[in-house]
């Protein structure tokens, strides 16, 4: 049998993925069109805020010692309309990354094959992962993460020699509102992906030490740092501005022995990985919501409509940038919600069984 540090290091791993779901989700350019080249500076101050809402959601999670569904469920008045709005808000974010990765390996990837096929697929492949549960998920977030290191390393020696570091200058040249408001942005649209931790609580994931996943969250920092240095330093701060996936853009520089062409498709792995797992997440969230009130044979039943549902709304709907934004911002009142009740119950009123 595994031992608990490997079991929480699969699920550190998931941390990571769920961070680095930015890149699919808003990308560089939000940042960058903004700030500029101080654009990397303010990835560090924002960085340093998702670490604290990090540590925030984990002790949170600590003294309830039980998932976000579950503790939903234990309050008496608010369950239901939090129960409704929880559904909206992952609902709403499932639409939105599902059609961002669907266009991205259907621009990308896979130009000859239809975004619907492609939705399908994705679709097929989440539902498989989500019926085997999380450890299954965990598991494969852990191999998968060696596959994108190995993956990232080799982006960054295919692209040395393209490395231009005076593309990165100037720096601290833009004003204290526009680094305030680029830090804000970036953790603001990281919200949702952090949030998604406190639903995530398996009985043998014996998290009283959070700290494994507090070093992948900020492995997943480091990253978006280091790639966005690499883009800029490649790419020059206007072309970065210009393009959709300016980290594709750079990939296609690479032609490694002049033998392999087109190789950012190979690169570009990287991206599905970052989306596939948020929307894993989404889709065992409402899994488990609807099944607690729903008998658990209706499992299958429940995943097949979630994927026929979603696959024809992420073909219909829209979701913008801001709509998205909107619901990371929404989290935040429902985080320091549950943190106010958290202080009243556990520390005024000292009713530890509310928990």
């Amino acid at each position: 049998m595994k031992n608990r540090y490997i079991y929480n290091l699969d699920f550190a791993t998931l941390s990571f993925f769920l961070v680095n779901s930015y890149f699919i989700n808003v990308g560089f350019n939000v940042l960058t069109i903004n700030s500029m080249t101080d654009s990397i500076i303010d990835i560090i101050i924002g960085g340093i805020m998702i670490i604290l809402f990090v540590s925030l959601v984990l002790w949170i999670r600590k003294c309830y010692d039980k998932d976000l569904i579950s503790t939903i469920f234990s309050f008496k008045i608010l369950k239901y309309p939090l129960t409704i709005l929880l559904l909206i808000i992952i609902g709403i974010s499932t639409i939105y990354s599902l059609t961002n990765l669907t266009s991205f390996i259907h621009f990308y990837m896979l130009k000859e094959v239809d975004a619907f096929t492609i939705s399908i697929s994705l679709i097929l492949t989440i539902i498989y992962l989500v019926r085997k549960n999380l450890p299954t998920i965990t598991r494969i977030s852990e191999i998968c993460f060696y596959i994108y290191m190995f993956i990232f390393i080799l982006g960054f020696i295919g692209l040395y020699k393209y490395i231009d570091l005076s593309n990165l200058k100037p720096l601290l040249t833009t004003s204290i509102n526009s680094h305030i408001k680029t830090s804000f942005t970036f953790f603001n649209y990281s919200i949702f992906p952090i949030f998604l931790l406190l639903g995530l609580k398996q009985d043998e994931y014996e998290n009283k030490d959070n700290l494994l996943i507090i070093i992948f969250t900020l492995l997943g920092i480091l990253t978006i740092f280091l790639e966005a240095i690499l883009i800029i330093s490649v790419l020059g701060i206007n072309l970065t501005n210009m393009y959709q996936n300016p980290d594709i853009m750079i990939y296609k520089k690479i032609s490694f022995l002049n033998i392999f062409e087109r190789v950012e498709v190979f690169l570009s792995f990287n991206q599905l990985l970052n989306g596939i797992f948020i929307i894993t997440i989404n889709f065992y969230l409402m899994k488990k919501i609807i099944i607690s009130v729903i008998k658990k044979e209706k499992e299958l039943i429940i995943l097949t409509l979630l994927g026929i549902l979603f696959l024809f709304l992420s073909n219909i709907i829209t979701i913008s940038k801001d709509t998205y934004l909107f619901i990371n911002t929404l989290l935040i009142f429902i985080t320091f919600f549950i943190l106010i009740r958290t202080i009243i119950y556990k520390y005024i009123l000292h009713l530890q069984d509310q928990f």
